[in-house]
């Protein structure tokens, strides 16, 4: 798409003026390139019966595409300023801040229509989860918008919205002073290089659909911002203070931050790996990725180092205990997992339930030679079998730390591990209670957990005794893992204290 402005003037206008220019130059190109690609757009607008002026007006216009359950558009009328059109969901329209007049300022808000979104709305009529096709340009079928046909380099780059025209270009630039970001329609434009700093007005803004990659917020505080299905690349937050940023479902990538203040940072099911230096981080990032996102276990590393490096031993923790869940989950798919695929031959044609789901007897043929190819390069090179042993070896012990003390984190597993060894060796002398040998001889169960408890915590008050061989190696055995144990409460309390 053509500038018809350059990003300087565009972002010296004041909201209105910008959201009216973006309304009646670059939106109606996408929305044109949408109606070529989207099925049945044109009667999805019909049903919001608002004109596609106003609709293209909407603050956030993304959300008018993507949301769960009726959204309705608010037009707030005021006598100092043009008027304003919000799309937001309908049960957030009952609250006070769109209920409220207010007559000194001749305010309105005025409840002009209520729609569903437009990917829901598709979704419904069709009965599709993926409903938008899109495998004439190669990209599938999908349920939202993503990012694609990026161009050149910085800072003639280019983006787009799958292969639709280029994006307003509004990046590699410095916002300028005083810009009020909370009332600019930035869903659907190019903001990559864009550079944020000094007194930025932003709030309760919510950007959809854009591109950031390359974003710097430097020496400024900024607060209340939700990203969703945004594209981002090596973020740079310096010397800044940061509230409530929110990241959903955004391909965030490389997230550097220094020397700055985070209150309430969260990436919802996003890729990103948080490089965090010297920073004052005032609670839990909350982080939660996809499900098997291999990326994950290191995203949960660089949060406890940065927790670590702040000193905040307790969040760090948290972080430990999930690294090292992700590293048992990406051990037991070794084989798929980026940092050890290579080390396992190639050409494996998936999982046996892939057999039952192909249809053609072709298909069945193709997969059981191709499965016989992949299992004969494991047994003709031993090493590809050694590296398997030692990968699910690896995940048995992972296994065996997270179920004994929670790797380190969860110490109330020692007591409920412990007790579940003293109850199982128990019942094995109740088993094998002629082997025994007391004065008086045991008469209930309680005698034979009594026993187990003075061996496993290797006290051996002498008055039972093993008489056989067989025996005498039992108790061994829970000897050594009573010591064991009690050494496991001994290191996790230390390092409590330490910390």
């Amino acid at each position: 798409m053509t500038n018809y402005i350059s990003a300087e003037i565009l972002w010296k206008l004041s909201p209105g003026q910008f959201n009216e220019w973006r309304a009646k130059n670059d939106l109606p190109v996408i929305f044109e390139y949408f109606r070529e690609t989207l099925p049945d757009f044109d009667v999805w607008l019909a049903t919001i019966g608002i004109s596609e002026y106003e609709i293209m007006l909407c603050l956030p216009l993304g959300c008018c595409f993507n949301g769960e359950g009726e959204h309705v558009v608010i037009k707030k009328t005021t006598s100092y300023r043009t008027p304003q059109y919000f799309c937001i969901s309908k049960s957030d329209s009952s609250s006070s801040q769109w209920d409220s007049v207010r007559e000194s300022h001749c305010e309105k808000n005025e409840k002009l229509a209520f729609f569903t979104p437009y990917f829901e709305w598709i979704k419904i009529k069709t009965g599709k989860e993926l409903p938008v096709d899109l495998t004439r340009v190669g990209l599938g079928h999908t349920n939202r918008f993503s990012m694609g046909a990026w161009r050149n380099v910085r800072p003639n780059s280019r983006t787009s919205i799958w292969r639709s025209p280029e994006l307003l270009k509004l990046g590699e630039v410095t916002v300028p002073d005083c810009t009020v970001l909370s009332e600019m329609n930035l869903d659907f434009a190019d903001l990559d290089g864009l550079r944020i700093a000094g007194v930025i007005y932003g709030g309760f803004n919510v950007i959809s659909y854009s591109s950031l990659a390359n974003l710097t917020i430097e020496n400024t505080e900024q607060a209340f911002y939700r990203f969703k299905y945004c594209r981002f690349k090596d973020t740079k937050i310096l010397n800044s203070k940061i509230q409530d940023f929110y990241f959903e479902k955004c391909e965030v990538g490389n997230f550097y931050a220094e020397s700055s203040t985070f209150f309430r940072l969260s990436f919802a099911r996003c890729r990103v790996l948080p490089f965090i230096d010297n920073c004052d981080l005032k609670d839990l990032i909350v982080y939660s990725p996809e499900r098997n996102e291999t990326f994950s276990e290191d995203a949960y590393r660089l949060l406890k180092n940065a927790y670590n490096i702040a000193g905040q031993k307790k969040f760090a923790a948290t972080y430990l205990y999930q690294e090292q869940l992700a590293h048992r989950r990406n051990l037991f798919r070794a084989r798929t997992y980026f940092k050890y695929s290579d080390l396992y031959p190639r050409g494996n044609p998936g999982k046996w339930s892939n057999f039952i789901k192909y249809r053609k007897g072709k298909q069945k043929v193709d997969f059981l030679k191709s499965k016989v190819k992949y299992l004969v390069s494991y047994f003709s090179r031993p090493k590809y079998l050694a590296v398997y042993a030692e990968h699910k070896l690896q995940w048995f012990y992972s296994l065996l730390d997270w179920a004994l003390w929670g790797h380190g984190v969860k110490l109330h597993r020692l007591a409920f591990s412990s007790s579940f060894f003293i109850l199982i060796f128990a019942i094995l002398y109740r088993t094998l209670g002629d082997q025994l040998q007391a004065d008086p001889a045991p008469s209930s169960f309680f005698d034979y957990l009594y026993f187990s408890m003075v061996t496993f915590t290797t006290l051996g008050y002498g008055d039972i005794l093993p008489k056989t061989t067989l025996l005498r190696m039992i108790c061994g055995v829970e000897a050594f893992l009573g010591a064991f144990m009690m050494g496991l409460v001994v290191a996790g309390f230390t390092n409590r204290k330490t910390d």
